[in-house]
């Protein structure tokens, strides 16, 4: 099938409503889509968190890559401890305020609706808390190495004061 047909056929289901899509085997002929009386399931999407990364950024790797997806839901007074990322790290914050301590113990806020990207590179220390009153809830995409053995590794403790 083309991807004139395949793009056809994507359009048409996802914009058919009840109405079924079936492609005809490609030919030297153009491509003809028929509707047929089956219904197409529809396709579900869901936004889970939104946020606007301030600044542009890349994403390069030398092989192959794991991809984890996942939410974080920190209660009050919550902490990751000391740690650092293995690969590419992107965040949104859903709800909440996330604070974070960097290796050189500067303090970052991340709050609702704003998004984190943090490149692989040497290992930085860092910590993350919830120094709010109700639940943060945290996106993240880890892009690792696919012989990482998870997204974070420990780090110590730079000495940096508990952020309060």
């Amino acid at each position: 099938m083309s991807a004139l047909t395949v793009l056809a056929v994507l359009a048409l289901s996802t914009a058919g409503g009840a109405t079924g899509v079936q492609a005809v085997p490609s030919s030297s002929q153009p491509t003809m889509v028929k509707a047929t009386a089956d219904p197409v399931p529809p396709v579900a999407s869901e936004t889970l968190a939104e946020g606007i990364l301030p600044k542009p950024f890349k994403i390069r790797t030398d092989g192959a890559r794991r991809v984890l997806s996942r939410r974080g839901v920190f209660q009050p007074g919550a902490s990751t401890g000391w740690h650092a990322h293995a690969g590419d790290f992107l965040a949104v914050v859903e709800r909440g305020t996330l604070t974070w301590i960097d290796e050189k113990c500067r303090r970052h806020e991340l709050h609702a609706g704003e998004s984190l990207y943090l490149p692989k590179g040497p290992p930085a220390a860092q910590s993350g808390y919830n120094l709010g009153h109700d639940e943060l809830v945290l996106y993240v995409m880890d892009i690792l190495p696919v012989d990482a053995p998870g997204p974070n590794v420990d780090a110590p403790d730079p000495g940096c004061p508990a952020p309060r």
